[in-house]
């Protein structure tokens, strides 16, 4: 009886493995570099509010391309300015690398990023050659449940180009230093406030503080606003206000 019953146990064993065998294995699924998913768009409109000049506002696009390769993203972006005139400044083309990916509970990514800046300008808003800009980007948690930390770094290797917020043409290099605290108070709503250090090599220096708000109106779109208000800055400056509204929407 024990022996049939080891032998019966044996055939059904050996029919799982033979089926399983025969059972081809599902393939990956394919990268398609030029699918809409691989796209997204960013927009943001900020105003720039002068003692005594007034108002200049940027509409700046940018398009993101996930690339194939991993953690590789290409972007383009160009702002459009406008004044008492109105005209391009330069289009900038480059690409992100995120290096890091939660390596550890504070920290959730870390990226570099290198672009080139065109001199595509018009209208005195921009060079007339190319510049360097490098970058640094990082986010995480804080010890305390829905708080959120992201800080950045950047330095322009600058020929020439309009930096709103200096209030025109800037022919010195300039670095930017900046962060900022986001708490979730409710579901896909986030509050918080923002810090920005700029500075250029012939130490000029404005530093900025205020309010920003992300919500994400759904899986594919996030819309978001900030008020940065000037705190300290060089003698020469009259920069009384920035109001920025900003839409990411993924294809």
């Amino acid at each position: 009886m024990i022996s049939r019953l080891l032998t019966i146990s044996a055939v059904a064993v050996c029919t799982n493995m033979a089926s399983a065998q025969g059972t081809p294995a599902p393939k990956a699924a394919e990268f398609d570099a030029f699918s809409a998913s691989t796209f997204s768009f960013n927009e943001t409109i900020s105003f720039y509010n002068f003692d005594s000049a007034g108002t200049t506002t940027e509409f700046n696009q940018a398009v993101n391309w996930i690339t194939p390769v991993k953690d590789l993203v290409a972007h383009l972006e160009l702002p459009v300015y406008t004044n008492t005139v109105t005209g391009a400044g330069m289009l900038t083309l480059g690409a992100t690398w995120q290096v890091l990916t939660q390596p550890c509970s504070f920290v959730d990514s870390l990226s570099v990023s290198g672009a080139v800046k065109f001199a595509t300008s018009s209208a005195g808003f921009g060079g007339d050659s190319c510049n360097w800009l490098l970058k640094a980007d990082a986010a995480g948690k804080m010890p305390v449940e829905k708080l959120f930390w992201s800080a950045g770094f950047s330095y322009e290797f600058n020929n020439g180009d309009y930096i709103p917020v200096f209030g025109g043409l800037v022919t010195d290099d300039i670095m930017l230093v900046k962060g900022g605290l986001q708490y979730e108070i409710m579901d896909k709503l986030q509050v918080g406030a923002r810090y920005a250090y700029w500075y250029q090599t012939s130490d000029q220096t404005i530093m900025t503080l205020g309010p920003g708000c992300q919500y994400q109106i759904c899986p594919n779109a996030v819309l978001d606003f900030s008020c940065d208000i000037p705190f300290e800055q060089y003698s020469g400056s009259d920069l009384d206000l920035v109001v920025s509204f900003g839409a990411s929407i993924k294809f």
